[in-house]
């Protein structure tokens, strides 16, 4: 007595038996997306893969045009410093001038990175530190220096508030 057939062991009989049977239908369906679809293209770009009269496009579009190129879509890029620390001196001026270059690459509106600020605010310090031991000395001349200073820190997103 044979053992009873099941579906799987029917279906590829029935498909060795007769392969160009089975073929042609399979292919035709899996080409019709090709015939009906022929403006299909396929793009990493999302807002081109969805209908343009969307209001999401709209407001999308009013946005790229009031803002700089890359700041909706800014490209980030990961730079590996195999040795050493990034904090030292040494680093900090690498990675300066990697900034400053790549600043300087056509398209470019900005760059912004980590360590950015570090320089400005290590003269600031210095600055205010000769200032602070001005006015220690008495030498309250230099008092609008910290006038100026709040205003350069707020341009830097930091607050200096007094007590009152």
């Amino acid at each position: 007595m044979q053992p009873k057939e099941g579906f799987w062991r029917r279906t590829g009989r029935r498909i060795v038996s007769r392969p160009v049977v089975f073929a042609v239908p399979i292919i035709i369906v899996l080409l019709l997306p090709y015939i009906a679809l022929p403006g299909l293209h396929n793009s990493a770009d999302m807002i081109r893969q969805v209908p343009q009269d969307m209001e999401s496009v709209a407001g999308y579009n009013l946005l790229m045009s009031r803002f700089p190129a890359g700041e909706l879509e800014p490209a980030y890029v990961l730079v590996e410093y195999p040795s050493g620390f990034l904090e030292d001196e040494d680093s900090l001026k690498a990675i300066g001038r990697l900034g400053e270059s790549m600043s300087s690459i056509e398209g470019i509106s900005r760059v912004d990175f980590f360590s950015a600020p570090s320089k400005e605010l290590q003269e600031l310090s210095q600055a205010v530190r000769s200032e602070g031991e001005a006015l220690a000395r008495g030498n309250i001349s230099k008092l609008s220096y910290f006038q100026t200073l709040g205003q350069k820190n707020a341009k830097h997103g930091c607050t200096i508030s007094r007590r009152t």
